[in-house]
């Protein structure tokens, strides 16, 4: 179950990372919001297997936790786009 935890906490870190490159990707328009909006239910999609495994608390808790490190790398990589 643990190798399980790690693996959605991963995809779901690729996925953000994902989505904060495509909105300051190249892309437009719906081709943009069409692409993050994947990403962003793959998210949910991992979410929700993580709240059946570790319970809701502790997957909202991964969540959060997750996307406010994906943010940080971001803004470290790029400091002029805050996302």
């Amino acid at each position: 179950m643990g190798s399980e935890i790690a693996l959605l906490k991963e995809q779901i870190e690729q996925e953000y990372d994902a989505a904060h490159s495509g909105l300051h990707g190249l892309a437009s328009g719906t081709a943009r919001h069409v692409f993050i909006h994947t990403r962003m239910q793959n998210i949910e999609r991992y979410h929700r297997r993580l709240r059946a495994l570790v319970g809701e608390n502790a997957a909202d808790d991964v969540l959060c936790c997750v996307h406010d490190t994906s943010r940080l790398r971001w803004v470290r990589k790029y400091p002029t786009q805050s996302p």
